[in-house]
Formats: structure tokens, C-alpha cells, sequence
């Protein structure tokens, strides 16, 4: 479970954040202390972090049978029990060296990613049932201007915001209510910055702090740790984005599908599955 979160790239709080999304309870204080214990987690805990983590139903359900047959003192089965385990070629979720590592690491651990006969195992990473194929665009980036946007979630009436009266933490609403004014700056070197104009604190910045995106101020005055950031062509459209942490892996990663007021988290840039993208749509109206 230490090895999943690890590879997942999301903190406790985000694995807290997307359990909720999908119905489940995990608060993050139950899972520092799951992953600091060498017991078995109960079976409904177990099943809340694998798919949070990335995993579908039918490899949850071999985490599951795991946990049973180690609960119930059966050895776990032999690596060569079961057919030879994909080398990640024909993954579309897992570079190859990752989805060695990943199988390698697992075979030792006490509990065990099973292999269904017949099959191969794969990740998961926006928790649908069938494959996602990956939205990277060819070619090199396209700039965005400068100007105001609304930052939509693809297809959908939400697009990133503040909560009024609450925090500057970043969620997902409904469009007509996003809050405060969003401005891309370009910093040059590819680099940006998204920049908000709060009606009462006047010019701040959305950034990262702890695996997290909230809006403060700018610079040192912020208590963000990262205010700039890199925008990618992903997805569909012209306007499409994956939203990358400058000079870093991780990328802004949103609930698929979106859920009012679920907030935002970091997740690996690779690939460029439907839950990184973003629409970045000029807004004539707040210039």
C-alpha cells in the first residue's frame, strides 16, 4: 500500500479527497496510521485506497482476495503460478520501466498484486471500467495569450474556483459563480502565471502548497510553495491543457466525472488522461 501511494504521486489529503468523490470514507488521519501499522487494513479501508490510487474495480478485487487469503494464513502464490506478466509494451497507463518496477515491487510485498490467469494486470489512473486512451497532442505547444480565461472542466458547467466566505482553496463549480477573476500571465520560457484579481485582496496568485491548489498572493508574501506553471497541449480542442507544475512531474488532476465543490489535486503528468485536461476559455467580461 506504502509502494501504491508512493507510485500514485498523491498525498494523503488528495487520496482522502478522491475516496469522497467516489463515495467511499477514508479520512486521511486513518490512512497516515493504516500505512504506518504492519496489521491487515480492514477490507472496506483497503478497498477506498486502491481505487482512490488509481485502480479499477477488477484490480481492487484482486487486492481484496489478497488481503483474504493473508487474513486467513495461505501463503501467497508462487510468481510462476500465473501467466508471464505484461512488460508494460502494450500498457497504455504504465511506461514500461514503471510497470516493471511496479509488478517487481509488488511480488515482494505482504500484500500481493495478484495475476488473473489468463490475463494482465493494468492501472487505472481515472478509475473507469475500460481503457482511456491518452490525450497528449502532437506537436509543440501552442502559447496562450494573455488575457482573462475561465479554467472549464472539459465538457462539463464547472470550472475552477475559490469558495466565497471560505478558504482560497481551489474546487470545481459552476461556471456562471467561478470566483475571483483569472488572469494567464506569460512569464516567458514557456512558464505562466495564473493570476486572480480578489475584490477585496486585490492581485494574488494560484499555486501549490502541500499537494494542494489555493489562491493567496503572489511570491514570498504567498504561503504557496509554487505559483508558476507550464500549460500543455492535452485533450480535444484548441483551447485544451494540462496544467503542468513547472520544472516538475506532477500536473493539476480534476474528479472525472466533475463534482460540485470537489477540489483539485496533484497527480503524475503521464499520460494525459481525461482528469489532467483543462479549457482554458477567454473571458471578455472580467478584462
Amino acid at each position: 500500500m506504502r509502494r501504491l501511494r508512493a507510485w500514485s504521486g498523491l498525498t494523503f489529503r488528495n487520496v482522502e479527497a478522491r475516496a469522497a468523490a467516489a463515495g467511499r470514507s477514508l479520512p486521511h488521519s486513518t490512512l497516515v496510521g493504516v500505512l504506518h501499522r504492519s496489521t491487515l487494513p480492514r477490507d472496506e479501508v483497503l478497498m477506498a485506497f486502491v481505487l482512490a490510487c488509481g485502480c479499477g474495480e477488477e484490480e481492487a478485487e484482486l487486492w481484496r482476495s489478497a488481503r483474504t487469503r493473508l487474513a486467513m494464513g495461505e501463503p501467497p502464490p508462487r510468481p510462476d503460478a500465473g501467466p508471464e506478466p505484461s512488460t508494460g509494451a502494450d500498457s497504455p497507463y504504465l511506461p514500461p520501466r514503471k510497470w516493471t518496477y511496479w509488478l517487481s515491487m509488488l511480488l515482494g510485498t505482504a500484500l500481493l498484486l495478484l495475476l488473473p490467469t489468463g490475463g494482465s494486470v493494468r492501472l487505472d489512473l481515472t478509475r473507469a471500467q475500460t481503457p482511456q486512451p491518452s490525450l497528449d497532442q502532437a506537436g509543440p505547444d501552442a502559447p496562450i495569450a494573455a488575457g482573462p480565461y475561465r479554467i472549464r472542466i472539459p465538457g462539463s458547467d464547472r470550472c475552477l474556483s475559490a469558495s466565497k466566505g471560505r478558504d482560497g482553496r481551489i474546487r470545481q463549480i459552476p461556471c456562471a459563480d467561478a470566483f475571483p477573476k483569472r488572469f494567464v500571465q506569460p512569464l516567458g520560457d514557456g512558464r505562466y502565471r495564473i493570476n486572480t484579481q480578489h475584490p477585496e485582496l486585490g492581485l494574488g496568485c494560484m499555486g501549490v502548497r502541500n499537494g494542494e491548489i489555493h489562491d493567496d498572493y503572489c511570491g514570498e508574501r504567498s504561503g504557496n510553495q509554487i505559483d508558476r506553471f507550464r500549460l500543455e497541449r492535452a485533450g480535444t480542442g484548441d483551447a485544451d491543457r494540462r496544467i503542468r507544475v513547472a520544472d516538475g512531474d506532477q500536473c493539476l488532476a480534476h474528479s472525472v466525472p466533475p463534482h460540485d465543490m470537489a477540489p483539485l489535486w496533484l497527480r503524475r503528468c503521464t499520460p494525459a488522461t481525461a482528469e489532467l485536461v483543462f479549457t482554458f476559455e477567454p473571458d471578455p467580461g472580467r478584462s
